[in-house]
């Protein structure tokens, strides 16, 4: 998938040929995940007096990454103290240092930010769809296995992503296993995949023209030859 480079050595911590060993995954707490968004919470860690930044953000478009060098300087994204909550089985075990912080653009549908877990924030589908891919290719590229994609609520359980689903103390972790399945193809149903069908063309190129259509709206929507 495409990556946008909107890098910078600010909030981040030279660590030479580090080992990276888990993926991280977090909400921003934000209000859009409209397309742009990601590129400005880039710019905000490079702006911001808060010691905050992640190696990439996702919105419902685009995948940024912030972090200029992954394998060789680390972000600062899974740090804190322990919340003494349901999560934190991966405290002081997964650190930002051998970790890799993936940001998933939140929507609130108030407009403004609000507490974690309230019932207003939620994800869209394409910024999660961006985040499952994006997490693939990652896993793919570092060699990391699908028990080692964890949340911020796993490292010190701050409720992060703090949306219903996402988190224990939410009420429900269906969210967050359904984005775990993905990763892996598995499903709670044995194994079995139900695949949504949208069109069947006799001519590739109107099935090539619908299919952007589609990846507008699910961007990991793929184009099958078949009877």
């Amino acid at each position: 998938m495409e990556i946008i480079r909107s890098c910078s050595t600010v909030h981040t911590t030279l660590k030479a040929g580090r080992q990276i060993e888990y993926i991280v995954i977090h909400y921003t707490a934000g209000v859009t995940s409209r397309g742009g968004t990601a590129a400005n919470t880039a710019a905000y860690y490079n702006t911001t007096s808060t010691q905050v930044s992640s190696d990439f953000i996702v919105d419902d478009k685009t995948v940024v990454q912030y972090n200029p060098d992954i394998k060789n300087r680390y972000t600062w994204h899974c740090g804190g103290t322990y919340y003494g909550n349901k999560g934190g089985t991966f405290y002081r075990i997964c650190s930002n240092v051998n970790s890799i912080g993936v940001e998933i653009c939140s929507t609130n549908s108030t407009g403004k930010m609000t507490n974690p877990n309230d019932a207003y924030y939620s994800f869209t589908d394409a910024a999660v769809a961006n985040a499952v891919l994006l997490t693939r290719q990652l896993m793919q590229e570092y060699n990391i296995p699908a028990e080692k994609v964890i949340r911020h609520y796993d490292v010190t359980g701050k409720l992060c992503p703090g949306i219903v689903g996402w988190n224990a103390e939410s009420g429900s972790e269906k969210e967050w296993e359904k984005f775990k399945s993905r990763l892996t193809g598995k499903t709670e149903s044995g194994g079995k995949l139900y695949r949504v069908q949208v069109g069947a063309f006799g001519n590739r190129e109107n099935a090539e023209k619908y299919l952007k259509t589609v990846q507008k709206y699910f961007p990991d929507a793929f184009l099958k030859e078949g009877d």
